[in-house]
């Protein structure tokens, strides 16, 4: 075996495993929740709300609702606090454990993420 063919198969299991997890990434949170990978499971339910979040869409609410897990829901709140300051304070009051309640002030408590940036910050 030539020491190519390691590294293609192992380029290539990489790729069917980065396939899987973004086909299971379209769905529901249920297919979510089928990732083995823990990073991979809350990226993906992350990335499945702050796209209806971004886009004004109201159901992201609904899909965070069919979240079970109560540490995954206040991590994807937290989450979409940081990508929006501005509703970060009503995305906050709906955390539901200690350690969320505790991160969420911290980032509310810097109001300054939600100001537009200054000219001289945008070059």
């Amino acid at each position: 075996m030539t020491p190519e063919r390691p590294r293609r198969r192992a380029a290539q299991l990489a790729m069917t495993a980065l396939l899987s997890s973004i086909a299971a990434c379209t769905g529901d949170a249920n297919d979510c929740a089928s990732l083995r990978d823990d990073v991979a499971r809350e990226n993906c339910l992350f990335d499945r709300i702050s796209a209806a979040f971004e886009a004004g869409d109201p159901t992201w609410r609904d899909q965070l609702a069919e979240i079970t897990n109560i540490d995954s829901r206040d991590l994807v709140r937290l989450r979409l606090a940081i990508v929006d300051p501005r509703q970060g304070p009503t995305i906050c009051a709906e955390v539901e454990t200690p350690a969320a309640k505790a991160r969420c002030r911290q980032v509310v408590g810097r109001p300054h993420l939600a100001s537009p940036p200054r000219p001289e910050e945008r070059e």
